[in-house]
């Protein structure tokens, strides 16, 4: 099942969506994009995908937005994410420029074991406390939806207010057929 994919590790719709949403985000600077799994409520249907398949997959109306964080507050979003039982749940971030380790057997707070970004050539670059960085996500998320406090921090960046479902069809359409994205972003150990 879809969703069940998208609370679980990597999915076709989450993926699709997050590169979509790194694309656009792209122009504005953006060096990762991240949604929440359960923001997906369905999976990408093979073959032609029409504008209701899209609702259906992004029911919310949730919007694209950019903001710069400190590297803490996303390792502490990363780990937030994978707090639920084995580390899965509608929290899970899929995840584009951006891949995590994960072990679901650790104590909560302590399950990320490695986070890098990785650049479109492909180079990979840990994630450094320290440094900022600036990542394109849903406005859930910048709303703190699903406990995400730490995504209702960081510095807006101006960034077109055009709807996920939107932008994620454009996308599809601009690519079609699909590629398959590139993988694994989320490692279970």
């Amino acid at each position: 099942d879809g969703m069940d994919a998208c609370r679980e590790g990597d999915c076709l719709s989450g993926m699709v969506t997050v590169d979509a949403m790194l694309q656009l985000g792209q122009r504005y600077g953006a060096v990762a994009a991240i949604c929440n799994g359960g923001g997906m409520r369905a999976g990408l249907p093979v073959g032609d995908i029409s504008k209701g398949d899209m609702l259906t997959m992004h029911p919310f109306g949730t919007t694209f937005a950019v903001r710069d964080y400190t590297g803490e507050q996303l390792w502490e979003a990363l780990e937030h994410c994978v707090a639920e039982e084995n580390g899965k749940g509608p929290r899970l971030l899929q995840a584009a420029g951006l891949r995590y380790v994960v072990d679901g057997s650790r104590p909560v707070g302590k399950r990320i074991l490695k986070a890098e970004f990785v650049s479109p050539s492909g180079k990979a670059a840990p994630l450094e406390l320290k440094k900022r960085y600036r990542i394109a996500l849903t406005g859930y998320l910048t709303g703190g939806g699903d406990s995400f406090a730490m995504l209702g921090e960081g510095t807006p960046v101006a960034a077109p207010q055009v709807v996920i479902e939107e932008l994620v069809g454009q996308y599809i359409a601009q690519h079609s057929p699909l590629p398959m994205p590139s993988m694994p972003r989320i490692i279970h150990k």
